[in-house]
Order: structure tokens, then sequence, then C-alpha cells
């Protein structure tokens, strides 16, 4: 999502306002470019003077000992600054000839920051090298009759930690961004855990595979199927995330009660995990029949906040119902954790049916088990099992069948998704534990409430007797080795 506006940066409190930013890579090939919207009229001018400047630049860079090469060339409307890297990525700055108010300090700050920008890109895994960054996400949404972002609560409250404001006033900040772009809707992706709960406690109790694990970790599955796919694959719950049921709502459910064409709509996320783009490139989560993506595109937590300073004022959504209820800071909220909740809620449904009562122990830090005894009998075993160690000790256990639980809640972050690896981070571990304390305490405090789910669930089964069907998916035993393909 880099864009000219990053590059326009603000400064000191300032707003600095360039013409145009580029970035540029061997034999002159340009990976980025952008133009201000008042410059744009003056395009085949700027790319003129762009290419002057390379020039000089190229007389300059061998001399130079640092990366900031300053002023570069100026003429009557325009002056560049430049920039090299240290892998050879050349980056200009252009401003207007009179612009006297910027200091050196200040142009550096500014590269500093273009350059954080196009380091941040190419860092994409499906960012393929040599080609022109451009913006999935808002090249996408171009053109489209109906146009969805999902958001998870974790990204919000992160956010709102980070820039110390309440999780309602967070969600309305990322829903005016969404909305000004021309989003349709931006909905909170606890509406599709709410299928997924519905879902997972009616697969325990009609599936005698005991532990069964659940996940909506994209980390974990891939640990699963790659790593111990024998051991674990026929333990796996196959109740899709969050993520993957919003994606079957808005490309099947919303698809048919508007009468929409796939090709006219465009679905993306916000999600702590920078692996669910990993997740929502699987073919299982394909239009079935098509080679539609069901999630098109999935931004980090940190991608997002990257660009939330762009709003200026907050946009309010005309929709109704669940549709609208997450621009109006309406965050639906779980017991159990930011990692979904899916171990408290099969304790909290066991026991609405069969009564008893629950035991609570923390085994070991991220690690707690909760038993729940009926007429003194222990009836249930549940765990949440997060981190990879605490993971290998689950799988060492299982292999010598000493993992007596029933249920285990299995995610590859320590402390969950709360944790994520696209979250916000600190620079120090006590200011990371306090953060991360605070995420929690926020994601906590969560409470709205919805009565759409019996709504949607209705009109889905009559738009498509078979819409239980995207509530699951399936996983494979992935036989690969690494050193079979290793040439030495």
């Amino acid at each position: 999502m880099l864009t000219i506006r990053q590059v326009q940066s603000s400064v000191y409190g300032r707003k600095i306002y360039c013409y145009a930013g580029t970035a540029l890579g061997y034999f002159n090939v340009r990976l980025f470019n952008a133009i201000s919207e008042k410059q744009k009229v003056n395009s085949y001018d700027v790319d003129l003077f762009i290419y002057c400047t390379l020039d000089i630049m190229d007389e300059k860079s061998p001399k130079a000992n640092e990366m900031y090469l300053g002023h570069l060339y100026n003429d009557q409307k325009y002056k560049s600054f430049g920039f090299i890297s240290n892998t050879g990525i050349r980056m200009v700055l252009v401003l207007e000839a009179g612009c006297l108010s910027l200091k050196d300090q200040e142009i550096r700050g500014i590269f500093k920051k273009f350059h954080t920008q196009y380091c941040n890109a190419i860092s994409n895994p499906f960012y393929k090298f040599g080609e022109e960054i451009q913006s999935k996400f808002l090249n996408g949404i171009k053109d489209k009759q109906l146009s969805v972002v999902t958001v998870s609560p974790q990204s919000v409250c992160s956010i709102s930690v980070k820039r110390g404001i309440r999780p309602f006033e967070a969600a309305q900040l990322i829903s005016s961004y969404f909305l000004s772009k021309g989003i349709s809707y931006v909905l909170d992706s606890s509406f599709g855990r709410l299928f997924c709960l519905e879902a997972a406690f009616e697969e325990f109790q009609s599936n005698a595979t005991r532990p069964l694990l659940v996940s909506a970790c994209p980390g974990f599955i891939c640990y699963a199927e790659k790593t111990h796919g024998k051991l674990l694959v026929p333990l796996l719950s196959r109740i899709r995330s969050p993520q993957a049921i919003q994606g079957a709502i808005v490309k099947d459910y919303l698809a048919r009660k508007l009468d929409i064409p796939l090709s006219s709509i465009y679905h993306a996320s916000v999600m702590p995990c920078f692996d669910k783009k990993l997740e929502s490139s699987r073919s299982d989560f394909l239009v079935p029949g098509s080679e539609v993506r069901e999630t098109d595109c999935v931004l980090s937590t940190v991608e997002l906040d990257s660009v939330l300073n762009e709003v200026t004022q907050i946009v309010p959504s005309e929709a109704d119902g669940w549709l609208g209820d997450f621009a109006r800071g309406v965050l639906l909220g779980n017991p159990g954790g930011s990692s979904g909740g899916f171990a408290e809620d099969l304790v909290r449904r066991f026991i609405a049916i069969h009564g008893g009562e629950p035991v609570r122990k923390q085994i070991a830090k991220n690690i707690d088990v909760t038993e729940v005894f009926v007429d003194g009998t222990m009836r249930l075993s549940v765990a949440r099992v997060y981190g990879f160690r605490n993971i290998q000790n689950m799988v060492r256990k299982l292999k010598i069948g000493k993992c007596n639980y029933d249920y285990v809640e299995v995610m590859a972050c320590p402390s969950g998704c709360g944790n994520g690896g696209g979250q916000l981070r600190a620079d120090t571990t006590d200011e990371r534990n306090e953060l991360l304390n605070k995420v929690e305490n926020a994601y906590e405090s969560l409470n709205g409430t919805t009565d759409s789910l019996s709504t949607v669930m209705t009109e889905w089964s009559l738009l498509n007797p078979d819409w239980k069907n995207f509530l699951y998916t399936q996983y494979r035993i992935v036989e690969t080795n690494i050193s079979q393909t290793l040439q030495w």
C-alpha cells in the first residue's frame, strides 16, 4: 500500500507536499512511481525531469559515502533530491523549485520513510522482484460493484492501543479509511467467528476423534501438514477460520443475495498475522467451480496502521444491521481470549447441556487446561496450547499416547492472535509485554452483540441449500522433504 501520501509524509508536524516520488532498479526499471494529483496533468514533464536527474545521480553516487545524495538537479519548475540504497535501488524526490521551507534533515527523514515503506513492500512474500510495486488492494477495488473489507478485532485492538484511543474509535477510524476509498462494507471478522463456534461444537459432538485439535492459525496448520502430517492431520478440526468463512459470506451469500457476479466482487481482510496471506492463497478457498479467490487480498495490522493518518474525518456507514455495525464501532466480543475462544465456548456449551463444574489449571506458560466434572467424574478436558515450544511438547505426548485432552485450541504464536506477527510492535521486551497486556485488555472489553446470525443462516440456506459446506475445509498430508531437493 505504498502511496504518494506516504512519501508526502508529515515531518515535525508540518505537511510536506512533494510532486513525485520514484524508485528505480537496475537498468532504470521503474519499481514504484507516484505523482501528486496536482501534477498529473504534467506527468510527462515530471518524468522527463526525473530521467535528467538520473544522469546526475549516476555521476554522484560512486563518490557518495552515504545513501542520501542530497540535492541533485533543478530547473525553473522542479528540483530533485536523491537516495541510493545499499542494493542499488535509486529513489528520487521531486519538489517545486520554489520550496525553501524544507531543511536538509527533514528531506533525509522523508527518504528514510520512503525507504522503509519500500522495504516493507518488497518483504511481502507475494512480491515478484523487478516488477513495479502497485497496491493490490486499491487496484483490486476499481470498477467493482461490491467491495468488502473484513477486519479482525485483534487488529482493531492493536491499533487502538498504539494510538491511545478506544477500540470503538479505532473501528470507526479504520472504517472511515476504507469507506473513503469506495469500499461498500467494512465487516467484523467476529461475525464469521460466530459461524465457526456453532459449527465447532456440532463437529465435536459428532466426531469421535480425541483429542480434536482446533485452530484458526495457518502457521500451525502448515506445520501440521508438512512436519507431522500422518500424526496431526487426522486430528485436525475441519472448521474454517473466521477469515475463510467471511470470504464465503461475501463471495457466496452476498453475491447471491445482491445478485452480483463474482467478477464484480472484491474481498480483502485485515489480520494480525502475515500467514493469513498464505491461508487465503490455498486452493481450498477458491469459489467452487472457479478460479476466484474468496479472499482477494490480506493486509496486516502494521500495513493498515501505516495509512490511517490519511483519515481526516469519520465517514459514517449507511448500511443497516451487521453490514454497518463495524463502522458504528460495534465490535463483537467473546470470552476465552483473543484467539477466538474455541476452548472456552466448547466448555460453556458442554456445561449448558450436561451440567457440571469447570476446574481451571495453568499447566505452564501459554498452556492452560479446563476440566469439567459431573457428579464427581471428569467428563471433559479442554486445553489451550500456544507457541511452538508447547506445540512440540504436545506432539511428543501424542506420539507416546499421553496427550489425554478431548479438545485442544492450538495457536503458533505465544499468547495467541493478540501477539500475531502482523501486529504493531514495541522496541524492548518489557514494552512488548506491556503492549500485549493492553491489547488483551482491550479485546476483553469488547462487548458488542448481534441478532443477525440466525437471519443470515436462514437466508443463506434458502439461497444455497449447500451453504454449510462453506463452514468446513480439508487438510492434507504434504509429503515433502527439503533434503531431497537440495543440490550439494
